[in-house]
């Protein structure tokens, strides 16, 4: 299967029956712009990778809880 052509809705789907590489392509499609709101806060680079990274792992532990899967990105 190729993850990134797959919408967020089927990823997040694909990674609540256990996919990793799902959650993984989440995770790639959307790391700049997470990183880059964690910088326009932090204002160091290192920071802000670790509050993204941060941010993700929060995702994926609450991803059950997420009620509408096309507004992962949101």
């Amino acid at each position: 299967m190729i993850y990134s052509e797959q919408n967020d809705s089927t990823l997040v789907e694909r990674t609540l029956l256990g996919d990793e590489q799902a959650y993984e392509a989440l995770v790639i499609r959307y790391q700049r712009a997470v990183i880059a709101a964690a910088y326009g806060i932090t204002r160091d680079h290192y920071l802000a990778e670790d509050a993204a990274q941060d941010a993700f792992v929060s995702a994926w532990m609450k991803l059950d809880s997420l009620r509408d899967t096309e507004k992962f990105g949101i």
